[in-house]
């Protein structure tokens, strides 16, 4: 079968750490989703995420034209990738799914000649979902400092610690990193580095219920969730009655999500309401 790897306007080098990555092969072709119109040819571009049961899971390693045929392509699902060196950038909802993938930029900062062309920046940008609980990334390979070096953070570039900043709340924080020398004044200034915590979705779903006409309105105040943090807790606003033989909606709203010490929490959640059924039905004949 034909197949051939060919750039499109992607780079070849787009593992940082080549031998501390994992790949997978997949087999794709002209027909398949991900395959693009670049110069009259069908491409698969470098980059591009590759999604399993709507997830994803890793990116196209390099562009592969499959115009005249298919052939397995190589997916990066473990490893280091250089996100300046890709056509597209995946976003942030991507990113946190690719749990296994960090995404830096080789180009923040003159390092080549301190290390040897491996950035001690291990992280450029951290994406995760809310967990109820703090994160904190590693942003240094301290594997590459020197004995004299020492990584420093900030969140607000102007007072610096040697510890890493912790995240816990949706929302992005910019930290600052850079590496200090004993002896040496700012040798390659600081990075930015951006900690982006995305919110977790949540369902509330207003309970239904039915009965029997009897001349009372029927409803029904109680609601079922899912996606929430083990320990966390939601109440709701359930507005909906039904009196006659028929059914209405039973409408939720005005969600309040409180975690293990009764703090308001809700922000940290994307929340989706779903409605519930109340039903009234006639009287059986006798």
């Amino acid at each position: 079968m034909y197949f051939k790897s060919q750039a499109f306007g992607g780079s070849s080098f787009v593992l940082a750490f080549p031998d501390n990555s994992d790949t997978i092969s997949v087999k794709l072709d002209k027909d398949d989703a991900l395959a693009v119109v670049v110069d009259g040819r069908k491409v698969v571009r470098q980059g591009s995420v590759y999604y399993k049961d709507n997830r994803a899971i890793g990116i196209v390693f390099n562009d592969v034209d499959v115009t005249d045929g298919g052939d397995n392509v190589a997916i990066i699902v473990k490893g280091t990738v250089l996100f300046n060196k890709l056509p597209d950038m995946p976003d942030a909802t991507e990113m946190a799914q690719m749990k296994d993938i960090i995404f830096i930029n080789d180009e923040d900062a003159d390092y080549s000649e301190w290390f040897n062309v491996k950035s001690p920046l291990a992280l450029k940008k951290f994406v995760a979902e809310y967990k109820g609980a703090a994160y904190t990334p590693a942003y240094v390979d301290s594997s590459l400092l020197g004995n004299d070096d020492t990584a420093k953070y900030s969140t607000d570039g102007t007072t610096w610690g040697t510890t890493p900043p912790t995240v816990t709340s949706a929302g992005e924080v910019t930290v600052k990193v850079k590496i200090e020398r004993s002896g040496v004044d700012d040798p390659v200034g600081a990075w930015d580095c951006v900690t982006e915590i995305t919110k977790k979705p949540l369902e509330v779903t207003a309970d239904s219920d039915t009965k029997v006409h009897d001349g009372s309105a029927l409803t029904k105040s109680t609601i079922t969730s899912k996606g929430l943090v083990a320990g966390h807790s939601v109440t709701a606003t359930v507005t909906g009655t039904q009196t006659d033989v028929g059914s209405s909606a039973n409408v939720p709203s005005v969600a309040v999500v409180k975690d293990a010490s009764n703090a308001t929490v809700t922000t940290n959640y994307d929340i989706t309401y779903v409605n519930g059924v109340l039903t009234v039905t006639a009287v059986p004949a006798p």
